[in-house]
This record gives C-alpha cells, sequence and structure tokens, in this order.
C-alpha cells in the first residue's frame, strides 16, 4: 500500500509589498590607474608581475594571457595586466 503525501498549504494571508532599490551604478572613478600606481609604489609591488612574466621567459602580456584565470594575487595581477596593455593601446591608438 503506497503512502500518500498531503498536499501543500499555502499561506493565506496580505501580502508584504516588495521594496526595491533603483539600481543605481556607481560612477566609475576617474583616474584609477593613477591610484592604482600610487598604491602598487606605496606596497613596494610596482612591477612585480613583470619580473614574474621576466622570470617565466615571456612577455607581460603573454604571462598575464596565460595566468588571467589563476586565483589570487598572480590571478588579479594579471588581469590588471590586461586591462592596463588594452588602456594602453587604445591610447596609443588616439594619438
Amino acid at each position: 500500500m503506497a503512502i500518500r503525501k498531503k498536499p501543500a498549504v499555502k499561506k493565506v494571508g496580505p501580502k508584504k509589498p516588495s521594496i526595491k532599490k533603483p539600481s543605481v551604478k556607481k560612477p566609475a572613478k576617474k583616474k584609477f590607474l593613477q591610484a592604482a600606481e600610487k598604491k602598487m609604489e606605496k606596497k613596494g609591488t610596482k612591477g612585480a608581475f613583470s619580473a614574474a612574466a621576466k622570470k617565466a621567459g615571456m612577455s607581460t602580456q603573454a604571462y598575464a594571457r596565460e595566468k588571467e584565470h589563476a586565483p589570487g594575487k598572480l590571478g588579479k595581477r594579471a588581469r590588471f595586466a590586461l586591462m592596463a596593455g588594452k588602456l594602453a593601446k587604445k591610447k596609443k591608438a588616439k594619438k
């Protein structure tokens, strides 16, 4: 003999109004790259990724493409190097 399951009981009552906050994007910081460079200089990590790439016998961009999905600091530095390279390329194209 099969056991019957009881049907789910829905709670009946007044619905609470859902208040959604409007999604507001924060404005992008101007000169974020300069701020990042200052922070790297202060920490003493400026050039650390380039040194790691040189040690691996690769260019900075090639090393960054290889390590862009790496976890932790290495991946973060690789993604930053790729982004900085793209910005430099755009800046060079404007001139």
